[in-house]
């Protein structure tokens, strides 16, 4: 027989509850400490919603109110469960002392067993991931590997990964680490703050249902409205699921503790133990078993937690596997923004690169996604007043009837969403006759992520004649800058983000094969590092660097400086032009070298000038002149 819910939170965690974007899943971070003389005292009691509680109340994470700093270290229930007078009945007088003293003193081994046991209970799932980096395919599924025949499997959407999976928790609440002995809360000078970084991920089949409203633009970028998808909000701790160790959180399931290491047999618990508990536990001190249970009670709870490495408090079952770490998250349904853009597999880098080399695809996809967030929170042509706080995005790959690409999706972070994005996708739809590929820029959206996207916000500092560095504005900078996508919302990925690369999707979605026509004087500078690194070369000090028309770049108001503005379209040395081409593309003749390579791996382009006899190729070089 089902047990009776709420009828509220059975609203709840089926998503029907209006939130007229406040959420409707508000998480505690208590601090739950004792006076000195042994009472209970709550030094700290705030909250957010779910969202917000993984990354800024999380285990290893500074929380500083009034001046006091806390650092949260695990679990926080407010009203544990309790064993029931059925589950008790059976038992002897001791055991039954000693099983209500258990769920004082471990306050969530009554709740894990519950979770685990119920599996209605939306509190703890499963979520299978691939364990490729450059796929990270999610299924549908939340319910464990051994119900779940496809995770066991390879996936399908790379061909070659595994599926790994992992108990998801919703946490109930956070607490700081408590010492047993006096009830403090333990200091966090010698305990080292972490960043946390959510990740978002549409779990889909390999081929999604989102034929509805499609509009299109340009050759190849297709744009479609979703409503009532689930997604899932992940914090897997200092690592990525996609990595072998290092992700999601060892945990004690009889406190509730939680850390990033390998949790310590003895350990303090996120919350301290106060005398008075000892009135739940219903335990008469006039005989000889209430009296040693409430001994016990007094010895174990001012002494640390002890798991004793036993399974059954360090681990989730799943059949006959264990499992001993976990992530904590979310599952939410709001309305998506989907930008679908094929990935062309024949001229195009591997979607699927060798282990250690830059996943120039991915990068690809993930700051052209960055500027189309940005193209719709920095619009305020748009009137619709979108913020940062209501919307976020991710990636994720597709394969549809022999064609590979990526689906670029924006999302509504209110559960359920409130109609931002329906609006804007009907604003697009109704302007969509307007759109010119001629004259992009000034569409909505698009045409700020293009300008953002081609360096028109960069600015730059190059060297004068003299060797001072002079401020350049409109000039496309090398990787990202506070012009084009840099920020707080994107520092924490600077190094899977490159502007360039972006800009070159972007151009290959609208004008399909033509994009190398439409890059313009963009890469500039990368034909004069090539030139540069030529030059160096025995036998390259000829090298010409070819000069465009018009400038690159302009100077502040005011400021003259005796820097050559023109851009650079190739080098050429013995009549022979030497081009860097777009860091999309994997076939190149000889005279062309990839910007990946230029930036990371010259030696490469060395090698190459050497055997094609453009440059000397002196036996003793081992390594690239100063």
């Amino acid at each position: 027989m089902t047990e009776p819910t709420n009828f509220l939170d059975f609203l709840s965690e089926h998503h029907k509850l209006p939130s007229f974007n406040l959420p409707t899943d508000a998480v505690s971070f208590v601090a739950r400490s004792l006076t000195p003389t042994g009472d209970e005292q709550i030094e700290v009691k705030m909250s957010n919603g779910l969202e917000k509680a993984l990354t800024q109340y999380s285990p290893g994470k500074e929380i500083i109110v009034k001046k006091k700093t806390y650092m949260s270290g695990g679990l926080y229930l407010d009203f544990p469960p309790r064993p029931t007078m059925e589950e008790l009945e059976p038992l002897a007088i001791p055991e039954r002392y000693n099983a209500r003293v258990n769920s004082v003193i471990d306050r969530f081994s009554y709740w894990f067993k519950k979770i685990e046991d119920d599996s209605q209970d939306s509190t703890l799932t499963w979520h299978h991931r691939c364990s490729t980096k450059s796929c990270q395919h999610t299924l549908e599924s939340t319910r464990p590997k051994s119900e779940t025949p496809e995770a066991s499997e390879l996936c399908e959407m790379c061909g070659s990964g595994v599926f790994k999976t992992i108990p998801m928790l919703r946490p109930t609440g956070f607490a700081p680490l408590v010492r047993a002995n006096d009830g403090s809360i333990v200091d966090v000078s010698q305990r080292k703050n972490t960043e946390y970084r959510i990740t978002t991920k549409w779990p889909t089949q390999i081929i999604g249902a989102i034929d509805e409203n499609e509009i299109k633009f340009g050759e190849h970028l297709e744009l479609r409205m979703v409503s009532g998808k689930t997604l899932v909000n992940i914090n897997p701790g200092k690592g990525q699921i996609e990595e072998e160790d290092g992700f999601g959180f060892t945990f004690c399931k009889r406190c509730g503790s939680l850390s990033h290491d390998d949790l310590p047999s003895e350990h303090p618990r996120p919350y301290a133990i106060p005398f008075q508990d000892l009135n739940f536990c219903g335990i008469p001190a006039d005989t000889d078993e209430g009296r040693a249970a409430i001994r016990s009670f007094n010895e174990r709870r001012i002494a640390n937690c002890d798991h004793n490495s036993d399974p059954s408090n360090t681990a989730i079952a799943d059949g006959g596997e264990l499992h001993r770490r976990l992530v904590l998250g979310r599952t939410f349904v709001t309305d998506v923004l989907v930008f679908r853009i094929p990935w062309d597999t024949d001229d195009f880098v591997s979607m699927d690169p060798a282990k250690g080399s830059t996943n120039t695809s991915q990068i690809s996809a993930l700051t052209l996604l960055r500027s189309l967030l940005e193209g719709v929170t920095g619009d305020t042509s748009l009137g619709l007043n979108i913020s940062e706080s209501d919307i976020d995005g991710d990636i994720r790959r597709y394969r549809h009837e022999g064609q590979e690409g990526w689906e670029l999706y924006i999302f509504e972070r209110s559960d359920g969403g409130i109609g931002l994005l329906q609006a804007l996708f009907q604003m697009l739809r109704n302007r969509h006759q307007e759109f010119d590929l001629d004259n992009p820029q000034n569409f909505p959206v698009l045409g700020r992520a293009l300008e953002r996207l081609s360096g028109q916000n960069c600015t730059t500092q190059v060297p004068d004649a003299t060797g001072k560095y002079i401020t350049v504005r409109k000039r496309p900078c090398k990787h990202i800058c506070s012009g084009c996508l840099l920020d707080y919302s994107t520092q924490y990925m600077e190094k899977d983000l490159d502007r360039t690369s972006g800009y070159h999707f972007l151009l290959y979605a609208l004008y399909g094969e033509d994009f190398e026509q439409r890059l313009g004087t963009t890469m500039s500078d990368d034909q004069k590092n090539l030139h540069s690194l030529i030059q160096r070369l025995e036998g390259g000090e000829t090298a010409e660097a070819v000069h465009g028309d018009g400038s690159i770049g302009v100077l502040n108001d005011g400021v003259e400086a005796d820097i050559d503005l023109r851009p650079v379209t190739h080098v050429e040395l013995s009549n022979i032009e030497y081009t860097v081409a777009s860091p999309l593309l994997s076939e190149l003749p000889e005279t062309s070298f990839s910007r990946d390579v230029l930036l990371n791996n010259p030696e490469q382009i060395l090698t190459s000038l050497q055997q094609s006899g453009a440059v000397a190729s002196p036996e003793d070089l081992d390594e690239l002149p100063p």
